[in-house]
Formats: C-alpha cells, structure tokens, sequence
C-alpha cells in the first residue's frame, strides 16, 4: 500500500448468483486523488462504488480504509460518504434538517457543534442562506448541491459519487463538473466518482479506471487513456477512434504502415524500427487527420455532421471508413456529400500490437 493511498482495493471479486461481476480488482486511491470508474452498462462499475460503500459486500477481498478493514462494517459505520444518482433526499424536510440527518444519528456531536457543522457544509457548496428552502424549491443543481453537503458534513475520508450529474441538462452538468471538482481541490477530498460518460471522467478525475465485463482494462491519467489505450476496446469506448489494422514494413526512410483492409492506404510513420517486419492496430482520433487539398489521399464524403467549433466528417478512404474533425469550419468550406476530400495523416501514431487483446 503506498504511503498516501487511504483507500485500498485488494483482490475484490463479486458474484451475483452464477454472475461474475467483478474480477481481481486491486486499487490504491491516494488521499485527495478524484479517481472515475468508467464502463458500459454491465461492466461492474456500480457495483464496484457500492462494494467501497458498503451497499454490496464482496464475495472475495478486502476493502481497506486508511489503514483499517472496513469489511464487516455496513454503511453507516463506515467513514465513506455517498451521493446517489437520484440525490436520496427527504422532500417533507428543509435543506437544514436534509444536511442535519446524518449528524443527528451520530449521538456523540452536541446540539451547537451540529449547527455549526451544517452551516459549514451549506457554505461550502455554495448554499447559505437556502437552508428553511425544501428540495421542491430548489433546481437540479442545488438539490445535487445538499446530498453533497448531507456527505461533507460527516466529514468523510472518501466520497463517493454515483452518476450524479446524469440527472442534469448539458450547461448545469458543466458547472457541476466544476464544482466537484472546486471542491475536491478546496478541501483536498478523496473522490471516487461513476460515470457514463467518458468526456465527463476525462476532464474531471486525476485517474480513470475504464472496466468491461467487470475487469479492468485500463488504469491510468485522462491523457494517457486518451491517447494511449492499452487496447480497442478502450480505444473505442474512450473517445471516437480510427482503428486500422496493418503491417509496418521498412524503407530508406523509414517505417511505413500498411492497411491490411485497404492496401493503397499507406503512409510513413516516425516510430521506432523494431516495428519492422511486425503487425499492429494504428489508432487515429478524429482530430488527428487533417483536411488537405493537396493531399494524394483524396477520400470521399459519405456524412458531413455540423458541431459549431468543428465538422464531424464521415468518409470512404480507399474502402476505409474514417472519421474525421475538422476544427474551425467557418475559415473553411463545409464539404458536403459525395465531395472529394484530401486527407493528411500524421507520422507519429499509438500502436496497439497485435498480441495485446481486451481482457475478458
């Protein structure tokens, strides 16, 4: 167990009935990390938070919490705190007595300290002056606001956040992902947060943890995820992604890639030689080819979809399909359907070899 790692993850398989859920899951969490699960539906995430939780006990593993095995400890006994997907709050009570609940199960924190300790939570989500409000008065956000505070006032050693942006509209999900994330950094939270969507685990969490079939494929920072997956699946799953399959083959100038599917689609690459003489999955974002009139490579356009700062184009290259973004489409013409195209690739690619399936 590192130094800094408060919450650690050892071993942790569940069944559910004849259903293997999670699979030798092993994970350090450091104190005042935001680390995101991340999956398609089925894939364990869920389940996982609410291993930590208590909600789900594990069928093997441990689950250790700064320093101690919190596994026969069920949730309320447990220094974690939980924000439900649906927020879980009481509608017949204010703000105030929402926050309060859980400190007025704890018999050991007096009456003045209790007050003290809500107002506090209420400041630090940005909710002072709502307390006598009930949760019918408030919007999304702010009900979202006092299940986060209902857990700050407990003062948790680790968060716990399921899904809980999904309830809101796209502009209120944005300044709530900056609000967890104001927060972690404020009050150095150790945050273990489940998501859906990728683009959300990207830009707030420190780590992300991507699981398919209640595995781990990938445990790594948002940059390296993104661009250097360990393998398709989680090239796909993260991001929209390119993927051809081909062969590298030596010149005087060095490595070239070949597509096995399209053999006219070749380019060089800059990489390392010992890719010489070797088979391998190139990815290709989106946003890596460029739109190039001069380009050899000219590809036609089958769907052109229009996104406000860029173009998502969908082409034939050869009898590959690509998807392309083009960044910045007022400077440019939008290409339309049945155009030609040129395509630029770039010389430096992530490989995923040929021996490196998904795990399963």
């Amino acid at each position: 167990m590192s130094e800094q790692a408060i919450l650690r993850l050892q071993g942790i398989e569940k069944f559910f009935g004849e259903e293997h859920v999670l699979k030798n899951i092993s994970l350090d969490v450091e104190e005042g990390e935001l680390i995101t699960f991340i999956g398609p539906s089925g894939s364990g995430k869920t389940t996982l938070l609410r291993v930590i939780g208590g909600f789900h006990e594990q069928t093997e593993g441990a689950v250790i919490l700064d320093g101690e095995t919190i596994d026969q400890l069920p949730p309320e006994k447990r220094t974690t705190g939980m924000v439900f997907q649906n927020y879980a709050l009481f509608p017949h009570m204010s703000v105030y007595d929402n926050v309060a609940y859980g400190l007025k199960l704890k018999k050991d924190v007096p009456a003045e300290e209790r007050d003290s300790l809500i107002k506090d939570a209420l400041k630090q989500v940005q909710l002072d002056g709502y307390e006598a409000r009930k949760p019918s008065e408030l919007s999304g956000g702010q009900q979202q606001r006092v299940a986060i505070a209902r857990c700050l006032v407990l003062k948790p050693k680790v968060l716990l956040l399921d899904e809980p942006l999904s309830n809101l509209d796209a502009n209120l999900r944005l300044i709530m992902r900056d609000e967890i994330r104001r927060l972690k950094e404020e009050l150095n939270l150790t945050i273990v947060f489940v998501t859906h969507d990728q683009e959300e685990a990207l830009s707030i969490s420190d780590r992300v943890l991507v699981l398919k079939d209640g595995e781990v494929q990938q445990l790594d920072a948002p940059p390296a995820v993104y661009q250097h997956p360990e393998n398709e699946f989680v090239a796909e799953f993260v991001g929209h992604a390119n993927l051809i399959e081909g062969s590298f083959t030596g010149k005087e100038d060095g490595i070239v890639f070949q597509s096995d599917v399209s053999p006219e689609l070749s380019f060089p690459l800059n990489i390392g030689g010992d890719w010489k003489g070797k088979k391998g999955t190139v990815l290709l974002r989106p946003e890596m080819i460029t739109v190039d009139e001069d380009s050899p490579y000219q590809a036609e356009v089958k769907k052109a979809v229009y996104h406000g700062n860029s173009v998502r184009y969908h082409v034939d290259l050869f009898g590959e399909p690509l998807y392309i973004d083009a960044l910045n489409p007022l400077s440019a013409k939008i290409h339309r359907r049945g155009d030609k195209v040129g395509l630029g690739f770039p010389d430096r690619v992530h490989i995923i070899p040929e021996d490196l399936p998904v795990k399963s």
